[in-house]
């Protein structure tokens, strides 16, 4: 009985070596089908996904808080807000709406601070204070909205 592996334990060291070998004789990951990828590679394709969706609610937020004073601004963190919590709804967790947010503060951050030839796209006056500010209570409450 001494040096054999019980049937279960065979089965399952059987599947792991099935598993390595399908993955290094496909050098290319994305011709595997999603199903039978890693499950980091998903996520990591998750987080970019919820990254670039957060960035892109910023970058439309910055751009549209001046069209129209008061409803470019209501528009922009109405988008935030929707967009943030659809990132949620979508995949189930909290994290990826977490990442968004982080993503909308980095460029709306990015756009309030002075760049090379000294231009704001976030400006000091109330239009660029009231973003920053209900952004903020925006990127809170999409966040913690229940998935």
């Amino acid at each position: 009985m001494s040096g054999t592996f019980p049937k279960r334990k065979l089965d399952l060291v059987k599947r792991l070596r099935l598993k390595s070998s399908f993955l290094h004789h496909n050098l290319s990951l994305i011709s595997i089908p999603l199903q039978h990828r890693p499950l980091f590679y998903h996520q990591l394709q998750l987080f970019f996904y919820s990254a670039l969706t957060g960035a892109l609610r910023g970058a439309s937020a910055t751009l549209l808080h001046l069209l129209l004073f008061p409803w470019g601004l209501l528009l922009g963190l109405v988008a935030t807000i929707v967009g943030i919590w659809a990132v949620g709804r979508t995949w189930r967790l909290r994290k990826f709406k977490v990442i968004a947010a982080a993503a909308w503060l980095v460029v709306v951050v990015q756009g309030a601070t002075l760049g090379v030839g000294g231009e704001l796209l976030i400006q000091g006056d109330l239009a660029g204070s009231l973003l920053i500010l209900l952004g903020t209570f925006s990127l809170v409450l999409a966040v913690f909205l229940p998935i």
